[in-house]
């Protein structure tokens, strides 16, 4: 074998073993990019969810911008947050049947542009301040049989009441506190509390609990929970799900009880016993194709509470969400709604006539990078921030970065 034959080899060899590794780094590169979390495939985590144990890791960043108006324009700044969730079936972990838990530690920095803007509803609801670590959720839930479950402990109620397949999610849907959820006219306290959970049949379900009204939120609430039953608020729902024409609808209503005391805006005596009702309905009304859930869906929500011991007496919000609105995009989201915050005729007429109402606009457009990370630009105009004239109508553009590990 002559030394260039023997050149010819090596090089071939090396070009080969160059080439497979280049294409197994592909191969290794290829497989990170379309999995459905960042960290999959780890060999403890799976062994773990095989004995029912799942936890996923949420990482977000918000990038806010106020252009002008509200308090402080022109301003920007950063915020983020990290959600750690376990879910344990205790059933498959443990052998105790119907039985599972939930954990959620939460640690989240910076209020982004929210005190600039100096509305009522937050532009970034998950902007609220910092704090390293709390529990925001840790709750065992039992089912019975399918028709009925309790679920108890540190409880957050956004997650129980007034849910809603369009407008319930501020780490994937709408920016805006109250795009989020009804929590301007519905206190959605998180703290500890119970709620019996009722599905007589596959389209009906009802709700009936209580929370701790007077828990501070990140704190545990031992203190506030059993100083007695003159500060919880019991609140009931019903559920109604429909097929029209094959598309989904889900159509709520509901209402509360408040026992803890507020002043009366006109009388000024103490009052106790405030009451509220609230809907919230979610609708698909139109499909592309019967495969998957690419196409239109709108949703409405309404409440009213007691004019006379809230600043606030009505709230509204409609609003849509396109799943797939581009060919060639079809995880792709966009959403667009308005929401409007009405002041109390008691609290006007009690020497605050400047206050009227707060009326937000937004829309956003959601890029589904890959499985698991999502990049979402936003942009909201906000008239009255703060439920007055005494701001100029704000312009705020935002950017949220979103990572599944």
């Amino acid at each position: 074998m002559t030394m260039r034959t023997l050149s010819l080899l090596c090089a071939t060899g090396l070009l080969f073993a160059a080439t497979n590794g280049a294409t197994e780094e592909n191969r290794h590169r290829e497989r990170i990019w379309h999995t459905e979390r960042l960290l999959s495939g780890l060999d403890l985590r799976d062994r773990w969810e095989e004995r029912g144990v799942r936890w996923n890791a949420y990482l977000l960043y918000y990038q806010g911008a106020l252009f002008a108006g509200g308090r402080d324009a022109p301003a920007h700044r950063g915020s983020g947050s990290l959600d750690l969730i376990g879910r344990v079936d205790l059933e498959q972990l443990a052998g105790w049947p119907g039985l599972d838990m939930l954990t959620h530690f939460k640690s989240t920095y910076g209020r982004n542009v929210n005190p600039d803007v100096g509305a009522r509803s937050q532009v970034i609801d998950d902007a609220d301040q910092t704090d390293w670590l709390w529990i925001d959720q840790l709750w065992l839930r039992q089912r019975f049989n399918r028709h009925v479950a309790v679920q108890a402990g540190y409880l957050d109620q956004q997650t129980i009441l007034d849910r809603n397949a369009f407008a319930n999610s501020e780490d994937k849907q709408f920016f805006s506190q109250y795009l989020d959820n009804n929590n301007a006219i519905i206190p959605l306290k998180v703290g500890l509390g119970a709620t019996v959970f009722l599905n007589p049949t596959p389209n009906w379900d009802f709700s009936v609990g209580f929370a701790d009204g007077d828990n501070r939120t990140r704190l545990v609430g031992f203190d506030t929970f059993f100083d007695g039953t003159d500060s919880l608020i019991w609140f009931a729902q019903a559920g109604r799900r429909t097929q029209i024409s094959g598309l989904t609808g889900n159509y709520r209503i509901g209402t509360y009880h408040d026992t803890r005391d507020s002043v009366d805006f006109l009388s000024g005596a103490m009052q106790s016993g405030h009451l509220g009702v609230f809907l919230s309905c979610d609708q698909k009304v139109f499909r592309e194709n019967e495969e998957d859930q690419q196409g239109l869906g709108a949703f409405v929500r309404y409440g009213y509470h007691d004019r006379r011991v809230n600043r606030f007496a009505h709230f509204w919000s409609l609003g849509f969400q396109y799943d797939g609105p581009l060919a060639g995009r079809n995880q792709d989201r966009w959403g667009a709604a308005l929401y409007s915050v009405h002041a109390s005729d008691d609290f006007r007429a009690a020497g605050n006539a400047n206050f009227s109402r707060e009326t937000g606009y937004e829309t956003y457009y959601q890029i589904q990078v890959s499985p698991w990370m999502t990049v979402t630009p936003d942009l909201q105009y906000i008239i009255n921030p703060g439920g007055s004239n005494a701001l100029d109508d704000a312009l705020a553009a935002n950017l949220r970065i979103r990572l599944t590990f």
